[in-house]
């Protein structure tokens, strides 16, 4: 293993490192910019995404959104590794407020990446779980259809209505 100085050296490898051994030890860093670099990292394989999903905290804090915001946006995403953080964030939907940029910027990315399966969302998005202000911000940043159509049905007027919009507008057939 490499011996880094400092935080800044461990940042700038963790963005290029192709190591395995060396990306894992990284992803267990305590700094969540360096985990969240590790996580863009083309060559982090699913099961160090695994890890960081599980080095995780409950409840889950900014950091953890932060590093999740990355691996939800990845093109590559795995069904194990959507699943699994899907299954961390039930339960702190509901702490999720309007105000929150890094909890917020991290569900644009989940409800947009078509690698997330939709049986994800059947519990997500439920209006039990999940507030308003996140499904309603689901349905503006979203362009799965099958998202939106799981919206169409929402009790909420305000969320169905414009998740019907959308569809109606925004989103090709087919």
């Amino acid at each position: 293993m490499a011996k880094y100085t400092g935080p800044g050296e461990r940042l700038q490898a963790a963005k290029v490192l192709t190591d395995q051994a060396e990306l894992r030890e990284l992803a267990l860093y305590q700094f969540s910019y360096v985990k969240a670099a590790v996580a863009g990292n083309g060559h982090s394989t699913p099961s160090i995404l695994m890890l960081l999903v599980e080095d995780m905290f409950q409840p889950l804090r900014d950091e953890d959104y932060q590093v999740a915001s990355v691996i939800m946006g990845r093109a590559d995403l795995t069904l194990e590794v959507a699943v699994a953080f899907c299954t961390a964030l039930e339960p702190n939907l509901q702490r999720i407020e309007p105000r929150d940029y890094e909890p917020r910027d991290c569900w644009k990315h989940l409800v947009g990446n078509a690698r997330v399966p939709i049986q994800c969302f059947e519990s997500l998005l439920s209006s039990d779980a999940c507030p308003r202000h996140l499904r309603r911000l689901a349905v503006a940043s979203t362009r799965r259809r099958d998202v939106l159509e799981k919206l169409v049905c929402d009790p909420c007027g305000s969320v169905s209505t414009r998740a019907k919009r959308k569809l109606q507008a925004d989103i090709p057939q087919g």
